[in-house]
């Protein structure tokens, strides 16, 4: 929906917005790693109630995710930040 109202505004403000939508998806994934590091230290000694796997196993799963959500991110975007011009097929 924000693509119909981006790609009228000028170069520069693309960018911004592009850094911004990228900044704020590793800030989920930031928090979402953290969440789950301070959750998985208090849930140590519980087990799921069906298959009886332990929490901070099951929560380590969402650290991870969320990190790599970060890096990915994060990995994508270092190219426009250098100010090298972002082509159709970088998306």
């Amino acid at each position: 929906m924000l693509a119909v109202f981006v790609h009228r505004l000028p170069e520069a403000a693309q960018a911004l917005i592009h850094r911004f939508n990228h900044a704020l998806i590793s800030g989920v994934g930031l928090l979402a790693a953290c969440t789950a590091s301070s959750s998985a230290c208090s849930t140590a000694p519980l087990t799921t109630p069906g298959l009886e796997i332990n929490l901070a196993w099951a929560l380590r799963v969402f650290r991870v995710g969320g990190v790599l959500i970060a890096s990915t991110l994060c990995d994508d975007d270092l190219p426009a930040a250098q100010g090298e011009p972002r082509t159709d097929r970088d998306h």
